[in-house]
Protein backbone atom coordinates (compact mmCIF):
# COMPACT_ATOMS: atom_id res chain seq x y z
CA UNK A 1 0.00 0.00 0.00
CA UNK A 2 1.40 3.41 -0.96
CA UNK A 3 1.97 6.17 1.58
CA UNK A 4 -0.92 8.16 0.12
CA UNK A 5 -3.23 5.17 0.39
CA UNK A 6 -2.20 4.60 4.01
CA UNK A 7 -2.89 8.25 4.85
CA UNK A 8 -6.27 8.14 3.12
CA UNK A 9 -7.17 4.95 4.98
CA UNK A 10 -6.13 6.42 8.33
CA UNK A 11 -7.86 9.78 7.89
CA UNK A 12 -11.03 8.17 6.58
CA UNK A 13 -11.16 6.07 9.75
CA UNK A 14 -10.46 9.10 11.96
CA UNK A 15 -13.32 11.04 10.35
CA UNK A 16 -15.62 8.02 10.72
CA UNK A 17 -14.59 7.67 14.38
CA UNK A 18 -15.32 11.36 14.98
CA UNK A 19 -18.84 10.84 13.56
CA UNK A 20 -18.77 14.14 11.67
CA UNK A 21 -20.70 14.15 8.43
CA UNK A 22 -19.37 17.22 6.65
CA UNK A 23 -18.50 19.23 4.79
CA UNK A 24 -17.33 21.37 6.37
CA UNK A 25 -15.03 19.41 8.65
CA UNK A 26 -14.18 21.22 11.88
CA UNK A 27 -10.73 20.24 13.18
CA UNK A 28 -11.59 21.38 16.73
CA UNK A 29 -14.67 19.17 16.78
CA UNK A 30 -12.74 16.26 15.27
CA UNK A 31 -10.08 16.60 17.96
CA UNK A 32 -12.64 16.71 20.76
CA UNK A 33 -14.49 13.67 19.47
CA UNK A 34 -11.24 11.73 19.12
CA UNK A 35 -10.42 12.40 22.77
CA UNK A 36 -7.76 15.06 22.14
CA UNK A 37 -8.01 18.13 24.37
CA UNK A 38 -7.46 21.57 22.82
CA UNK A 39 -6.36 24.35 25.16
CA UNK A 40 -6.21 27.96 23.95
CA UNK A 41 -3.10 29.70 25.26
CA UNK A 42 -2.29 33.29 24.24
CA UNK A 43 1.24 32.89 25.64
CA UNK A 44 1.95 29.98 23.31
CA UNK A 45 5.22 30.89 21.46
CA UNK A 46 4.23 28.97 18.32
CA UNK A 47 0.87 28.52 16.65
CA UNK A 48 0.36 25.10 18.21
CA UNK A 49 2.08 22.21 19.93
CA UNK A 50 0.97 18.95 21.42
CA UNK A 51 2.07 16.92 24.42
CA UNK A 52 0.88 14.04 26.55
CA UNK A 53 -0.65 15.01 29.86
CA UNK A 54 -0.99 11.79 31.74
CA UNK A 55 -2.06 9.45 28.98
CA UNK A 56 -4.15 12.04 27.15
CA UNK A 57 -2.99 13.95 24.05
CA UNK A 58 -3.40 17.69 24.42
CA UNK A 59 -2.98 20.45 21.83
CA UNK A 60 -1.96 23.89 23.07
CA UNK A 61 -3.21 26.46 20.58
CA UNK A 62 -2.45 30.15 20.15
CA UNK A 63 -5.73 31.92 19.22
CA UNK A 64 -5.83 33.10 15.62
CA UNK A 65 -8.02 35.80 14.12
CA UNK A 66 -8.27 33.87 10.85
CA UNK A 67 -10.42 30.74 11.04
CA UNK A 68 -8.47 28.81 8.41
CA UNK A 69 -5.15 29.26 10.22
CA UNK A 70 -6.62 28.05 13.50
CA UNK A 71 -8.22 25.07 11.80
CA UNK A 72 -4.98 24.18 10.03
CA UNK A 73 -2.97 24.43 13.27
CA UNK A 74 -5.28 21.95 15.00
CA UNK A 75 -5.44 19.62 11.98
CA UNK A 76 -1.64 19.61 11.63
CA UNK A 77 -1.12 18.80 15.30
CA UNK A 78 -3.62 15.95 14.96
CA UNK A 79 -1.45 14.82 12.06
CA UNK A 80 1.58 14.88 14.36
CA UNK A 81 -0.29 12.83 16.95
CA UNK A 82 -1.46 10.16 14.50
CA UNK A 83 1.59 10.08 12.18
CA UNK A 84 3.02 7.32 14.35
CA UNK A 85 0.14 5.06 13.30
CA UNK A 86 1.69 5.00 9.84
CA UNK A 87 5.39 5.14 10.76
CA UNK A 88 4.97 2.29 13.23
CA UNK A 89 2.80 0.19 10.94
CA UNK A 90 4.48 -3.19 10.49
CA UNK A 91 3.37 -3.27 6.87
CA UNK A 92 4.68 0.20 6.09
CA UNK A 93 7.48 0.47 3.53
CA UNK A 94 8.33 3.98 4.71
CA UNK A 95 11.22 3.40 7.08
CA UNK A 96 11.93 6.79 8.65
CA UNK A 97 15.61 5.97 9.29
CA UNK A 98 17.80 9.07 9.82
CA UNK A 99 15.21 11.27 8.08
CA UNK A 100 12.47 10.52 10.59
CA UNK A 101 11.60 14.17 11.31
CA UNK A 102 11.14 15.32 7.68
CA UNK A 103 9.07 12.25 6.83
CA UNK A 104 6.99 12.60 9.98
CA UNK A 105 6.36 16.26 9.13
CA UNK A 106 5.29 15.30 5.60
CA UNK A 107 2.90 12.66 6.91
CA UNK A 108 1.52 15.04 9.56
CA UNK A 109 0.82 17.68 6.92
CA UNK A 110 -0.91 15.18 4.65
CA UNK A 111 -3.04 13.87 7.52
CA UNK A 112 -3.97 17.43 8.49
CA UNK A 113 -4.93 18.25 4.91
CA UNK A 114 -7.11 15.18 4.55
CA UNK A 115 -8.84 15.75 7.88
CA UNK A 116 -10.09 19.10 6.58
CA UNK A 117 -10.58 17.81 3.01
CA UNK A 118 -11.25 14.08 3.40
CA UNK A 119 -11.99 11.40 0.87
CA UNK A 120 -14.26 10.40 -0.68
CA UNK A 121 -16.37 13.53 -0.27
CA UNK A 122 -13.68 15.92 -1.52
CA UNK A 123 -13.13 14.08 -4.82
CA UNK A 124 -16.87 13.59 -5.38
CA UNK A 125 -17.75 17.23 -4.75
CA UNK A 126 -14.79 18.45 -6.81
CA UNK A 127 -16.10 16.56 -9.82
CA UNK A 128 -19.67 17.70 -9.17
CA UNK A 129 -18.57 21.34 -9.04
CA UNK A 130 -16.33 20.95 -12.11
CA UNK A 131 -13.36 21.93 -9.96
CA UNK A 132 -14.85 25.32 -9.14
CA UNK A 133 -12.60 26.76 -6.44
CA UNK A 134 -15.24 29.18 -5.10
CA UNK A 135 -17.85 26.42 -4.74
CA UNK A 136 -15.35 24.13 -3.02
CA UNK A 137 -14.39 26.89 -0.60
CA UNK A 138 -18.05 27.49 0.25
CA UNK A 139 -18.43 23.77 1.02
CA UNK A 140 -15.13 23.22 2.83
CA UNK A 141 -15.08 26.54 4.64
CA UNK A 142 -12.61 25.47 7.35
CA UNK A 143 -9.82 25.02 4.77
CA UNK A 144 -7.91 27.83 3.08
CA UNK A 145 -8.17 28.55 -0.63
CA UNK A 146 -4.56 27.46 -1.06
CA UNK A 147 -5.09 24.15 0.71
CA UNK A 148 -8.12 23.43 -1.47
CA UNK A 149 -6.19 24.43 -4.61
CA UNK A 150 -3.37 22.05 -3.76
CA UNK A 151 -5.82 19.18 -3.27
CA UNK A 152 -7.59 19.97 -6.55
CA UNK A 153 -4.29 19.82 -8.43
CA UNK A 154 -3.65 16.39 -6.95
CA UNK A 155 -6.87 15.06 -8.45
CA UNK A 156 -6.26 16.10 -12.05
CA UNK A 157 -2.94 15.44 -13.86
CA UNK A 158 -3.50 18.11 -16.53
CA UNK A 159 -4.51 20.86 -14.12
CA UNK A 160 -2.27 23.85 -13.35
CA UNK A 161 -3.14 26.39 -10.66
CA UNK A 162 -1.25 29.68 -10.47
CA UNK A 163 -1.29 31.87 -7.36
CA UNK A 164 -0.85 35.62 -7.45
CA UNK A 165 -0.23 37.97 -4.54
CA UNK A 166 -0.35 41.73 -4.90
CA UNK A 167 -0.11 41.52 -8.68
CA UNK A 168 2.80 39.05 -8.76
CA UNK A 169 2.90 35.38 -9.72
CA UNK A 170 4.20 33.53 -6.67
CA UNK A 171 3.50 29.87 -7.39
CA UNK A 172 2.51 27.43 -10.16
CA UNK A 173 1.05 24.15 -8.88
CA UNK A 174 0.84 20.92 -10.88
CA UNK A 175 0.80 17.25 -9.96
CA UNK A 176 3.46 16.70 -12.61
CA UNK A 177 5.84 18.99 -10.78
CA UNK A 178 7.25 20.43 -13.99
CA UNK A 179 5.31 23.34 -15.40
CA UNK A 180 6.54 26.32 -17.39
CA UNK A 181 6.92 29.46 -15.32
CA UNK A 182 5.84 31.88 -18.03
CA UNK A 183 2.12 32.49 -18.51
CA UNK A 184 0.47 32.01 -21.87
CA UNK A 185 -1.27 35.07 -23.29
CA UNK A 186 -4.73 33.72 -22.43
CA UNK A 187 -3.66 32.97 -18.87
CA UNK A 188 -2.27 36.47 -18.42
CA UNK A 189 -5.41 38.10 -19.84
CA UNK A 190 -7.70 36.00 -17.62
CA UNK A 191 -5.69 36.87 -14.51
CA UNK A 192 -5.40 40.58 -15.36
CA UNK A 193 -9.16 40.89 -15.76
CA UNK A 194 -9.80 39.04 -12.51
CA UNK A 195 -7.31 41.24 -10.67
CA UNK A 196 -8.72 44.48 -12.08
CA UNK A 197 -12.44 43.65 -11.94
CA UNK A 198 -12.48 41.67 -8.66
CA UNK A 199 -14.68 39.12 -10.42
CA UNK A 200 -14.44 35.50 -11.45
CA UNK A 201 -13.29 35.32 -15.08
CA UNK A 202 -13.57 32.38 -17.49
CA UNK A 203 -12.00 32.26 -20.97
CA UNK A 204 -12.56 29.22 -23.17
CA UNK A 205 -9.81 29.27 -25.78
CA UNK A 206 -8.95 26.95 -28.62
CA UNK A 207 -6.39 24.95 -26.65
CA UNK A 208 -6.90 25.79 -22.98
CA UNK A 209 -9.68 26.74 -20.58
CA UNK A 210 -8.71 29.34 -17.98
CA UNK A 211 -10.67 30.34 -14.89
CA UNK A 212 -9.59 32.85 -12.29
CA UNK A 213 -11.01 33.57 -8.82
CA UNK A 214 -10.30 36.72 -6.79
CA UNK A 215 -9.65 36.51 -3.04
CA UNK A 216 -9.50 40.22 -2.32
CA UNK A 217 -9.30 41.88 1.06
CA UNK A 218 -9.06 45.61 1.89
CA UNK A 219 -5.25 45.52 2.12
CA UNK A 220 -4.37 42.43 0.09
CA UNK A 221 -5.22 41.00 -3.33
CA UNK A 222 -4.76 37.33 -4.15
CA UNK A 223 -5.97 35.45 -7.22
CA UNK A 224 -6.06 31.78 -8.20
CA UNK A 225 -5.82 30.98 -11.89
CA UNK A 226 -6.78 27.48 -13.07
CA UNK A 227 -5.59 26.22 -16.47
CA UNK A 228 -6.66 22.99 -18.12
CA UNK A 229 -6.85 21.59 -21.67
CA UNK A 230 -9.84 22.88 -23.63
CA UNK A 231 -12.48 20.32 -24.63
Amino acid sequence: MSLSEQIDQLTTQLVVDSQISGPPFDALEIATRLGVDVIFDRNQPTRARHKLIGKRSTIFLKPEARLERQQWSIAHELGEIFAGNILNNEGSTHDPGPDRLPIREQIASEIGTRLLLPEPSFSRLSLNSQFDLAIMKSLFSTASYELIARRLVGLQPNLVISMFDQGKLIRRLSINGHVRRDLEDQERLCWQRCHAENAQIRIHGEHILTRCWPVHEPTWKREFLMTEPST
